[in-house]
């Protein structure tokens, strides 16, 4: 053919092209595809199987099977050898090599049925790839010579993590009665799994985004049409596993939301989303026995463990995700954050130091087996992105030194995008959204970990997803709150004056999103059980007066009324420290107001302090603080608020200062907890501290103070994350335009 004579002459590297790469990965392939699950043994079947079956119609889906595996060979071989003779012989090679000598392999394989019909079958898809790229070749090099380069080739590592994750074993079949037994669970599924949907969720997300990242089409919707095309093929046609609805259901949602993040956050943002994508996923091979592993809280230094002491090729999945999750996050630290750039090593040490705290956490609190596979994934990504990083780093700055920067470009990068309207405080809101969304994931996976306080699991009743999401919320709330009554308050003409306004009307919205969210009984728990009705009209505890003017009340409205005061006290005692420490960080509150400030929140504090500890009609709280305790219970409030304050301001520019000091915190915070709860408490016939009360799995099982410590750390240092992270958002969200100089009066 002429035409590819001369295009294949005007290519001096030819052995070196794409095709070559294809054929290598088509040979592969076959290989793998002849021999899985490789398990051989040592005395083979009968050689006269292979001539058993002369009928090449018998088995008609094996015989489509064998046609459609090797016609990509044809085509690879086509565009590999430029003459007909080498094509030829080519031919003829692959045939004898991966059509006969792989069925005589396949006579060691015992769950293998080798035949020569296959053969045959192979033979016949070679001719026909030959023929088919003959063809289509004039239209193939027309699009090759307008295909790009990928842009982020490290990206390119996360498909193919992506892929395996989603489509292993890679073999499928068009065997009928395999496809029918392997859908039918569609139909007939066991009750809906909410955790297989968020795990193939956030795997497409990130799969998406890696695969947009690529750069391969021009056009998004050909490669979201693309990939879904070729995972819902995969999942319907590799019988390995059961076909489920969520599994496609959450591909489906994970490619569009996918395709969206990756269009609307196209600066340091979508590295932000990223890794905290990344994060959860990685938490979801850790808090869970994702990787198959059983509960026996021990740790080895085999890694793959699963795979190489039992062969279980299942553990190739999990093991794919892993690898999604540890390299997104590599990828997110070295490409979105200028620090890392330019110290490429400081972001791989900080990702090995996480990954071992967290293998830490799932064998010695959640206890889960642990080994060091997470170590060994890193280990081997890390070359991979530097050297990628590198090569693109050095690309893109001999652009942009050959380009001069628009003055779009210019302000975006050196104002805030929070002054820049709701064009790009849309970023805020979906980062806000995510986070939710992130919150509600980590407490749905905690209540269903092994060893949670009983009173933990049980907190949101039935409906634990929506629970989980809701209380999110309210724990974002909780940090969001003290920034905003800084805000609103200090913009009116007596500031100190509507400082109560603010606070009422932010514990009232708490309020609301924890009855949404935890049932009754849970709440009980903590602020007691409405009983003032009861004491004032049947116990006559307050005297004929009161008796008197309550007898005609509802005693539901007493109840509700008593209830929501009890709340808002205990909700007040940490809400006021946390909106102190923002009075004094907002620009709004000078000393002279703050000064005024600083009182009412004081006397505030002091009656929270007096309804729920003084007074209180009830012993839930009061029984676990221990004498003279009140003074270091208040002393952590304060800690809390303002580490919270620390954190929402704290920068990965300063991460060495940003660790130190929430260690110092830890510490500090348990020696005052420890110092103001009770030591010795009797309750349920049984005899424990506090700390144990409330930190252990049960009342029968002591853990000892290095479990609580560390229950207590995950506890104490989660919780400060997320409020910091409701004051960062809402800091950002609210945050002022700046003055206008005279020249733009």
């Amino acid at each position: 053919m002429r035409l590819t004579s001369s295009l294949s002459n005007s290519r001096p590297n030819a052995r070196y092209s794409p095709a070559w790469v294809l054929l290598v990965l088509t040979v592969g392939f076959i290989i793998y595809g002849s021999l899985f699950p490789f398990n051989f043994q040592s005395t083979p079947q009968p050689f006269e199987q292979l001539f058993a079956n002369w009928n090449p119609l018998d088995q008609r889906s094996d015989a489509i099977d064998n046609f459609l595996l090797f016609m990509p060979l044809g085509v690879t071989l086509y565009f590999c050898f430029n003459h007909i003779l080498g094509r030829i012989f080519a031919v003829l090679g692959c045939w004898f090599i991966l059509g006969v000598l792989l069925q005589i392999a396949q006579l060691y394989l015992p769950g293998r049925v080798a035949s020569l019909t296959d053969s045959f079958w192979n033979a016949l898809g070679l001719i026909v790839g030959i023929f088919f790229a003959y063809l289509l070749a004039p239209w193939l090099y027309r699009q090759a010579s307008h295909m790009k380069e990928p842009q982020d080739k490290f990206a390119l590592i996360l498909v193919l993590a992506w892929l395996t994750y989603e489509s292993f074993p890679f073999i499928p079949t068009l065997d009928i009665g395999e496809l029918r037994g392997h859908v039918k669970t569609f139909f007939y599924a066991p009750p809906f799994d909410w955790m297989r949907l968020w795990q193939h969720s956030l795997a497409a997300i990130l799969g998406m985004i890696a695969l947009l990242r690529v750069q391969l089409l021009q056009q998004r919707f050909l490669v979201v049409a693309a990939a879904a095309t070729v995972l819902i093929g995969f999942e319907i046609l590799v019988v390995y596993g059961d076909l489920r609805r969520e599994t496609l259901l959450g591909i489906g949602i994970g490619l569009l939301l996918g395709e969206r993040l990756e269009y609307i956050l196209r600066t340091t943002w979508m590295w932000y989303v990223i890794a905290i994508l990344a994060f959860i996923i990685y938490l979801i091979t850790v808090l869970l026995p994702f990787r198959g592993q059983s509960a026996n809280g021990t740790f080895t230094l085999t890694p793959f463990a699963l795979l190489l002491w039992f062969g279980n090729t299942k553990a190739v999945s999990p093991t794919a995700f892993e690898v999604l999750a540890i390299g997104s996050l590599l990828w997110s630290g070295l490409s979105g954050y200028s620090l890392f750039t330019r110290q490429l090593w400081l972001w791989p040490a900080l990702l090995a130091l996480l990954l071992l705290l967290l293998e830490g956490v799932r064998v010695f609190l959640v206890g889960y087996d642990g080994d060091t596979t997470s170590i060994i994934i890193l280990a081997v990504l890390v070359p991979f992105a530097i050297a990628l990083h590198r090569k693109q780093y050095s690309s893109t700055t001999a652009v942009q030194a050959n380009s001069q920067p628009s003055v779009e470009t210019s302000l975006l990068e050196t104002v805030p995008l929070s002054i820049w309207g709701f064009g790009n405080q849309k970023k805020n809101w979906v980062f806000m959204f995510l986070s939710i969304t992130a919150i509600a994931l980590g407490l749905w996976l905690l209540i269903q970990l092994p060893g949670v306080p009983y009173n933990l699991r049980e907190l949101f009743g039935v409906q634990r997803l929506f629970g989980s999401a809701v209380f999110a919320v309210a724990l974002l709330w909780l940090g969001a709150g003290p920034w905003w009554i800084a805000q609103q308050a200090g913009r009116k003409s007596w500031p100190v004056l509507w400082l109560p306004f603010w606070l009422v009307l932010t514990v009232c919205i708490s309020l609301l999103l924890v009855k949404l969210s935890v049932t009754a009984e849970s709440l009980d728990d903590v602020t007691g059980a409405a009983d003032l009705y009861r004491r004032i009209v049947q116990e006559n505890s307050w005297g004929d007066d009161w008796r008197n003017r309550l007898a005609d009340w509802p005693a539901a409205s007493i109840n509700l009324i008593e209830s929501a005061v009890r709340f808002s006290a205990l909700y007040g005692l940490l809400l006021v420290p946390l909106t102190l420490c923002a009075l004094f960080a907002n620009r709004l509150w000078h000393l002279p107001i703050l000064t005024g400030g600083v009182i009412v929140l004081v006397l505030l504090w002091w009656l929270a302090k007096w309804i729920v500890v003084d007074v209180a009609i009830t012993d839930n709280i009061v029984e676990l603080i221990a004498v003279d305790g009140v003074p270091y219970l208040g002393a952590l409030l304060l800690l809390t608020a303002l580490h919270v304050t620390f954190l929402s301001y704290a920068s990965l520019r300063n991460s060495i200062v940003l660790v130190i000091g929430s260690a110092l915190s830890l510490l500090l915070s348990w020696w005052l907890l420890n110092q103001g709860l009770e030591t010795t408490l009797f309750k349920y016939d049984a005899v424990f501290s506090a700390p144990q009360f409330l930190l252990g799995a049960n009342r029968n099982d002591w853990l000892t103070e290095d479990e609580l410590l560390l229950r207590w750390a995950v506890l104490y240092l989660g919780m400060v994350s997320v409020i910091a992270l409701g004051m960062r958002i809402t800091r950002q969200l609210t945050a002022e335009l700046p003055p206008l100089k005279n020249s733009e009066l």
